[in-house]
């Protein structure tokens, strides 16, 4: 399963893997719908925020669930998602989540400087959360960044056992600016990308118990 499968691109390629794959998210676009058709992934609309995201879905009816880039955009009780993907993993199952790293040296020079150390906080700022009621599903904003003994507490209490932590770092776009690609090559030749000072994501891996 995919919470949040964004462009899809990940879902179709374990599709194509000969995987049988569940994706969800609150953006339905339609160049992702033909994605899906031609890789045979099973998509259905759903809210992260709420309380209860996928109630139709049933216990224990996944093997694994792919979760990347996504806790930090969860304004309603986090924890709360855990459980519920903890609840559709079948026993022994498996949760690769990965959401981004704060604890770099970048952002220590981000605060130095008082600028903004993360994604979106405009956004947050102008942007309303609940409307007639409902939980905005945005996902321009990071609302929380959490550090990786902060995840692996909250793994925990929602009945994982994490198998693995690391950390991982991210490309080169074409479209970031000349200085910022050469320094993430700079850092990946010296293989400092998946150290915690200069890694963009944190990267876990965890087994329901």
């Amino acid at each position: 399963m995919s919470p949040v499968c964004g462009n899809g691109f990940i879902s179709f390629l374990a599709s194509r893997l000969g995987y049988h794959v569940t994706a969800t998210d609150g953006w339905q676009p339609a160049d992702r719908e033909e994605l899906f058709r031609r890789g045979d992934v099973d998509c259905f609309k759903s809210n992260l925020n709420h309380l209860d995201p996928w109630p139709n879905l049933p216990d224990s009816s996944f093997d694994a669930v792919l979760f990347g880039e996504v806790f930090e955009h969860l304004l309603n009780q986090p924890l709360g998602l855990l459980r519920e993907i903890h609840r559709v993993l079948r026993p022994g199952g498996t949760l690769l989540l990965t959401t981004p790293n704060p604890s770099t040296l970048g952002n220590a020079v981000r605060v130095l400087l008082d600028r903004h150390s993360m994604w979106g906080t405009q956004d947050f700022a102008c942007s309303p959360k609940i409307e007639r009621g409902e939980i905005i599903d945005n996902g321009d904003i990071h609302y929380r960044e959490y550090r990786g003994d902060e995840l692996h507490e909250f793994l925990r209490r929602a009945g994982f056992q994490v198998d693995f932590r690391g950390y991982v770092g991210t490309g080169s776009p074409a479209h970031e600016p000349t200085r910022k690609r050469f320094v993430k090559n700079l850092l990946g030749s010296a293989g400092l990308m998946t150290s915690r000072l200069f890694a963009m994501s944190n990267y876990i891996i965890a087994t329901k118990r």
